[in-house]
């Protein structure tokens, strides 16, 4: 037997075994196929396994995400398991009080934070108001009903957020399952504005059924926003900050496997053809160097926030 063939055997001997027994991550999401979260779970899923990571997805939606966070902090002895959450469905499972809440989110590990997205306030394409105009509208004590939509629990939270800090009086939020639905109401004409996420929405603005009115959040280094202003910077007070997707969470606080998966994930957001899938959907990559101590931050802020909207407080 020559010496490439002894290498050969006991490279296979050393590394098929390796291989075989890869741990396969499970990443929980608490969605069904279509949103934000779920497209970066696939997005995530796809760069993994394409680097040596075997992942796949699993799906547990119901209570606008609550039940996957549930189940996320119930399952703590699974050591190969991630969550994925937005940063309003962790906070609006924090404000649940403990009677109606199984488990305590604040249990689950932060990881890391994936990718951001603007929010962004649209009309039909032939309504051509202006930002003052349509607050005049929401404040005219004999006006008509002016109709939002929102396709998620963390949208129907900013639109009541926004009627809040514009004083309206005629505001109307229709809750919607989905973002497809509320897109053929708002370009039918059956509402007359959405406030939605930039990503699910951006091809709807290169067909120009929907236009832009202004952009709520941080103006994002992206073509088209460049064109909008910022709504913070017309309505005075106004905090939103911008939507946060695939925040990564563990049940499992063991230091160990909280470092692979931030290996994992750092190069996964290195990956080139990551990031330009990401940003062509409208998403844009998000410091991946936060601690946990900046992710609680953050939902410190959005615990505030939602809560200043549910009592109207200052």
């Amino acid at each position: 037997m020559n010496s490439y063939l002894k290498k050969l055997i006991v490279l296979l001997i050393v590394v098929l075994p390796s291989i075989s027994n890869a741990e396969t991550t499970k990443i929980l999401v608490g969605f069904p196929p279509g949103g934000g979260n779920y497209s970066i779970a696939l997005a995530l899923t796809e760069a993994a396994n394409s680097l040596g990571y075997p992942m796949v997805i699993e799906s547990k939606p119901g209570a606008g995400g609550i039940l996957g966070v549930n189940d996320c902090v119930n399952r703590v002895k699974e050591k190969n398991l991630i969550c994925l959450v937005s940063q309003t469905q962790y906070a609006q499972s924090l404000l649940l009080s403990s009677d109606v809440r199984r488990f305590d989110p604040e249990k689950l590990t932060y990881i890391k934070i994936i990718a951001a997205t603007p929010l962004v306030l649209v009309a039909n394409s032939k309504n051509n108001k202006s930002l003052p105009s349509i607050i005049s509208d929401l404040r005219e004590p004999s006006g008509s009903p002016v109709f939002f939509g929102s396709s998620s629990i963390g949208l129907q939270t900013v639109t009541n957020w926004f009627f809040y800090q514009t004083k309206s009086i005629n505001g109307q939020n229709i809750d919607y399952k989905g973002a497809n639905q509320s897109l053929i109401d708002l370009v039918g004409n059956h509402i007359n504005y959405s406030i939605c996420f930039y990503s699910s929405i951006k091809s709807h603005i290169a067909q120009g059924s929907i236009r832009v009115v202004y952009i709520i959040g941080s103006n994002f280094d992206d073509p088209v926003l460049q064109n909008y202003s910022r709504l913070q910077n017309t309505v005075p007070g106004m905090e939103v900050t911008d939507a946060k997707f695939g925040i990564v969470m563990g049940p499992n606080a063991d230091p160990e496997r909280v470092k692979y998966y931030e290996t994992m994930l750092t190069k996964i957001m290195k990956d080139k053809k990551f990031q330009e899938q990401f940003k062509e959907e409208g998403n844009f990559l998000y410091d991946s160097k936060l601690s946990s101590s900046d992710f609680a931050r953050i939902a410190a802020h959005e615990r505030i926030l939602l809560l200043k909207q549910t009592y109207k407080i200052k």
